[in-house]
């Protein structure tokens, strides 16, 4: 299976691979959604115990983990992006 940024270097692999992270995280999230709707009750006068209350807990860590993944990944995609573009200023200005 190739990757997106087998073939690519600087800007344009830091690109691919980071946007590859945003999309598995956004993937994930909505996996960890459906399972939280599965199996983690709603309400109700107790919280969850036992098997479900693993599974929650469970559940909450890898929901912070992909959000960071994702807040992250697209941090590095705004910074990648503002780089190619005062890349592309001072490569227009600089060559008369």
């Amino acid at each position: 299976m190739k990757m997106p940024w087998h073939d690519q270097t600087g800007l344009a692999k830091a690109a691919a691979l980071l946007a590859t992270i945003f999309g598995i995280g956004i993937g994930l999230c909505g996996a960890n959604f459906v399972a939280v709707i599965a199996f983690v009750p709603m309400g109700g006068p107790s919280g969850p115990t036992g098997f479900r209350a693993w599974v929650s807990g469970t559940l909450a860590i890898t929901a912070y983990l992909e959000l960071a993944a994702m807040v992250l990944s697209a941090l590095g995609l705004g910074v990648v992006g503002l780089v190619a573009v005062v890349r592309s200023i001072k490569n227009h200005f600089t060559q008369s």
